[in-house]
């Protein structure tokens, strides 16, 4: 055994025991701390006695239970600091440490070493042992340089010098390997980490950050930020890691809830909820698009399943498109002084089939508002004078003798449901409470229908806005309401109706950006403006009718003054060499080569069949060559989906599913059926193929029917 691995292995054995020692220290003291906080919430309940008296006694009273309170506060502080450094703990137990580096401060001392871990790790002696890969001092690790560097603190640039750069495997105290790189894309860490089975959770990769993604996780002066990375290039493991290096540089400033990641489907957000919370963070707000119209709105959007049907379609209607076009939302925020026709612009208040306030009320009430408001203060003050109106008319019958004697004569069943208990004074002033109580409660759906606008018709306000911006008249496709539909109704309900209280979001994060319509990002700018955005996605993955060219998203930032900061990512993880230049060569970039990282492996293979029958002893033959291992069979349709499918038992090893629902995700093994020269033929169809094609890690098949696509021509050189 080497000296160094000796002495590798000794600090590795020192760490490990120290972290062992603290996780003891720790789980005693946790259980201590809370046998005695059972102890001290029944002592200061007993001590607490309120006593009324007099205004000093109850000052006096006020003022322990503020500190009893203050002390039960510092107590769950106590405890959740201390079950938060535990799990750290535990989680460095696992892994306490991947990489090393010896730095020289160019201060005639000798260099010191720095191991860089998952988290920070501290002795009793205030040592640090392990430091965390967010740390300051970690981004030298990242940098993959030897020689002269430097890194920032505080705003300081502290300038050194690398003289040695190591990597490790390990497992617990295990000590598997170990090697001195210079460029990290090149060692054996990261070639393991892809080698293994990510299709279930996104694994932590952290160890394995490079120096183009390490730019883009540790730039905080970007406020607008947008990076277009090929297929397998890490772009959501970035955004991840992006967030915990946000939360932890500014933990001062901001929290997880400041944060808002915009995910492409549900199925996306339970495949990287584990990422964060082994970072030792709190996941933050992680949501569809879909989902965050859904919030806002007051009747049901379309299913994730009809969305993706839909936008998977070759074409759009005319009016879609006119939802879809930025200058649609920009029309509807500058014309919030247009007038309506209001003859249809209000609704009767109902209840029980009887008008309580007429429309034609309602839209006296709206003629005397300042017709020089926008419409949004407008509509606000008809609300607060219905309200209002609602209100004393309320106050006014609950004086009358007649209300009274319907009070009187409730049954019990009757005063404990509408009050709670039973009446016991009867005077005048107490059956005018009761009866406005019981009146409240009778027309809570009146004071409903005022507060949710119901006497508005914001389907009249929809349409007049349409009509103005498109010249014709809209058509409703389908129901419930598309999401760019709820896009347009969010739109003239924040400008015309009530302002959307959004929240303080200070990042706001979208993956599969290129996947968004134009409105979509207008509509997020127009609701996060003091936001930061950090965008990722691949032009070449565009395969929806939705998106928006990368060009035309920074045009639209530029328009409300905010520059947009682009990154490259052409370096791919994820599949073979092999696979890897098959589907570069689909590339529509051709001034960007996509660099392969794993090794050549196995060339994609083309497999002909004559008709649809023959597929079942295509993954036959396909599965026989695998050996035992999975085969996820990609189509390009819905449709073929559910017809393939039938051709397999649950049992078999092989797994069914459209190119649309896989995009995001990664296989080992993959079957493209029907890349026929009658299937594939746009240009859209070649960003399908590149997305079918990089899903794949270790084995690419193509099955085509009669003839090859001439997009995949080359294949067959």
């Amino acid at each position: 055994m080497s000296e160094q691995k000796r002495q590798e292995e000794k600090y590795l054995k020192m760490t490990y025991q120290q972290l062992l020692h603290t996780q003891k220290t720790l789980s005693e003291w946790l259980e201590e701390t809370k046998h005695s906080g059972q102890s001290m919430m029944s002592k200061i309940t007993e001590d607490i006695k309120l006593n009324v008296d007099g205004i000093s006694d109850k000052l006096d009273s006020f003022s322990q239970i503020e500190m009893k309170n203050r002390e039960i506060d510092q107590y769950n502080i106590k405890i959740r600091n201390g079950e938060i450094t535990l799990d750290k703990v535990e989680r460095l137990l696992e892994k306490p440490y991947f990489g090393k580096i010896k730095v020289d401060f160019l201060d005639e001392e000798e260099p010191e070493s720095f191991y860089i871990g998952m988290h920070g790790f501290s002795d009793e002696n205030n040592d640090n042992l392990i430091y965390d890969w967010r740390s300051p001092i970690a981004e030298l690790f990242y940098n993959n340089e030897l020689g002269s560097s430097s890194y920032q603190v505080r705003g300081n640039t502290i300038e050194t010098s690398i003289e040695e750069r190591r990597q490790f495997v390990i497992e617990k105290d295990k000590l598997l390997t170990y090697f001195d790189t210079m460029v990290s894309i090149q060692d054996d860490v990261l070639l393991s980490a892809l080698a293994k089975d990510d299709t279930q959770k996104m694994q932590d990769i952290t160890a394995t950050i490079q120096k183009e993604q390490n730019v883009i996780i540790r730039d905080t002066s970007t406020p607008y930020m947008l990076v277009n990375g090929v297929a397998g290039s890490g772009k959501t493991s970035a955004i991840m890691q992006r967030i915990a290096y946000l939360l932890y540089n500014m933990q001062d400033e901001i929290t997880s809830d400041d944060v808002l990641i915009l995910s492409p489907n549900k199925a996306f957000i339970q495949y990287v909820s584990d990422v964060l919370p082994s970072l030792g963070e709190k996941n933050p707000r992680n949501m569809t698009l879909l989902q965050f119209a859904q919030n806002y709105m007051g009747r049901q959007i379309e299913s994730e399943e009809t969305y993706f049907k839909r936008i998977s379609k070759e074409s759009v209607s005319k009016e879609t498109t006119y939802l879809r076009d930025d200058q649609f939302i920009h029309y509807i925020k500058n014309n919030v002084y247009h007038e309506f026709k209001k003859d249809r612009l209000f609704k009767d208040i109902m209840y029980r089939d009887k008008d309580i306030i007429s429309k034609e009320q309602i839209r006296q009430l709206f003629d005397e508002t300042p017709q020089n408001s926008p419409h949004v203060d407008r509509i606000q003050g008809v609300k607060q004078r219905l309200l209002s109106g609602w209100n004393q008319r309320l106050i006014q019958q609950s004086r009358t003798k007649k209300i009274h004697d319907q009070v009187i004569s409730l049954t019990e069943d009757q005063q404990e449901k509408y009050f709670g208990h039973l009446i016991q004074d009867d005077s005048e002033k107490s059956l005018t409470r009761y009866a406005e109580q019981l009146l409240r409660k009778k027309y809570k759906k009146v004071t409903q229908q005022i507060n949710r606008y119901r006497w508005l018709n914001q389907e009249v306000l929809f349409h007049e806005l349409f009509e103005g911006f498109s010249g014709s008249i809209y058509k409703r496709q389908m129901s419930p309401i598309t999401l760019d539909e709820a896009i347009v109704l969010l739109t003239i309900k924040h400008f015309y109706v009530e302002r959307l209280t959004m929240p303080n979001m200070r990042f706001v994060l979208v993956d599969e950006v290129q996947d968004y319509t134009p409105a979509q990002l207008q509509f997020l700018l127009l609701l996060f403006p003091k936001s930061d955005f950090t965008m990722v996605g691949d032009e070449n993955q565009a395969i929806f009718n939705t998106s928006t060219p990368f060009k035309q998203i920074k045009t639209l930032f530029s328009v409300d003054d905010k520059e947009v900061t682009t990154y490259q990512l052409l370096t791919s993880y994820r599949s073979t060499g092999a696979i890897t230049k098959a589907f570069n060569e689909l590339s529509l970039s051709k001034n960007a080569t996509i660099v392969p990282i794993r090794p050549q492996g196995v060339a994609p293979q083309l497999i002909k069949y004559n008709q649809p029958s023959e597929i079942k002893e295509v993954v036959a033959n396909v599965l026989s060559q695998l050996d035992g291992e999975k085969l996820t069979v990609l189509v390009k349709t819905e449709h073929e989906k559910e017809i393939i499918e039938t051709f397999f038992d649950e049992e078999t090893q092989v797994h069914v599913t459209s190119i649309n629902l896989a995009k995001g995700l990664e296989f080992d093994n993959v079957l493209l059926l029907n890349a026929s020269a009658a299937h594939f033929t746009t240009i859209r169809d070649q960003k399908i193929l590149y997305t079918a094609f990089s899903r794949a890690m270790n084995h690419l098949f193509i099955g085509y029917e009669k003839s090859l696509t001439p997009l995949l021509a080359y294949l067959e050189k």
